[in-house]
């Protein structure tokens, strides 16, 4: 049991639990290795205890307690140091059954949102963990941006303001999944807020940037997995189509989703079109940093100038440019939407090298 995700996760809750106390405890798993605790010298506990005797040893009390595979307390011998490790077990024995109650739970809401449960037992754990049938509800997928020590839903835990309903689910050690119940009339705008509270939190208060994927609203608990399947899409597009940007919600990237789904072969012939060996060096960097800032500000000229500390004069050129060797002209809204379209294709290679096929079907 000794590395799991699970006893580490125990370790840790439990480290935290008797930091606050104000008896020193020392804890070591069930091969005396030591987990935490402030110990000045080297101190072996002894290995062969019985579950709930107490021991005294190189002026230390000692209490096994068969949790996982076994751990030790260990506090300085006083003549209250046996009620005290008794009151430590109690309360590690307490955080272990909330632990095994935490993890069983966690694994029932993992198996719903993938969605590989026949509907015998899916009507089972709605059951067993009360989860409501009906409900507006979305997923939203929040994953770590750098590497982090401990799971995203461990740190993320103390840190969402969770409702009633709201479940947070363990994905994996960078990536959690919160259900997120929606109590008002705001839908995706208000989702869209909230995802950017969760930022500015995780930001602030532990320096953690995240990103964020929102699938779409869903009634019912076995509508679940689509939801996290379009949270998960949408932060797979959104990350190669709108790299400047964090938040990512399935129903506003109808452009993205098209793009992803265009058939790979027939997206690299549309780009090759305007992006060949003829155009290679008419597109260098600083060209499509203008032309794509360009189209951020809305064909706006001047904005655009402004922005990229250039003259007026010298955005036109470079359009002028464009429209010379393309037969573009770029402030055309026309024009502008079929370069986006044709640029964009590249990305449609990229995605699919990261992605499986299911992955990019819209559920």
């Amino acid at each position: 049991m000794k590395g799991t995700v699970m006893f580490n996760q125990f370790v840790r809750r439990l480290s935290d639990v008797f930091s606050n106390l104000s008896t020193p405890f020392t804890v070591f798993d069930g091969t005396g290795t030591l987990l935490f605790g402030n110990v000045t010298k080297e101190v072996q506990p002894p290995l062969n205890l019985h579950s709930g005797d107490i021991t005294t040893s190189q002026g230390f009390l000692f209490l096994r307690v068969d949790l996982y595979d076994g751990i030790i307390l260990m506090t300085p011998a006083s003549d209250f140091g046996g009620d005290s490790l008794l009151m430590a077990a109690a309360l590690a024995r307490a955080l272990g059954n909330k632990e095994d109650r935490l993890s069983r739970a966690n694994s029932a809401y993992h198996s719903v949102l993938t969605g590989h449960l026949p509907m015998t037992e899916l009507e089972a754990l709605i059951n067993e963990y009360g989860m409501p049938r009906e409900a507006p509800r979305c997923v939203i997928i929040i994953s770590m941006t750098d590497a982090i020590p401990y799971p995203a839903a461990d740190m993320l835990r103390n840190m969402l303001p969770m409702e009633d309903g709201d479940v947070l689910v363990d994905i994996s050690k960078p990536t959690a999944a919160l259900i997120k119940t929606i109590s008002g009339a705001g839908g995706m705008d208000e989702m869209g807020e909230f995802a950017a509270a969760i930022q500015e939190t995780a930001l602030s208060e532990e320096g953690l940037a995240i990103t964020i994927g929102i699938g779409s609203v869903v009634q019912k608990v076995q509508e679940l997995p689509a939801s996290f399947s379009q949270a998960n899409t949408a932060l797979s597009i959104g990350r190669l189509f709108r790299p400047t940007d964090s938040i990512f919600v399935y129903h506003n990237m109808l452009l993205e989703r098209f793009l992803a789904e265009v058939p790979q072969e027939t997206a690299a012939h549309y780009h090759a079109l305007l992006f060949n060996r003829k155009t290679m060096r008419l597109f260098s960097d600083e060209m499509l940093d203008t032309i794509n800032m360009f189209l951020a500000k809305d064909l706006n000229l001047s904005d655009t100038a402004r922005q990229m500390y250039i003259h007026r004069n010298t955005l036109v050129y470079r359009l002028d440019k464009v429209q010379k060797q393309t037969g573009l002209d770029l402030r055309s809204f026309r024009d502008a939407v079929t370069f986006k379209l044709l640029y964009e294709m590249k990305k449609n290679a990229d995605l699919r090298n990261s992605l499986s096929i299911s992955q990019l079907e819209r559920k």
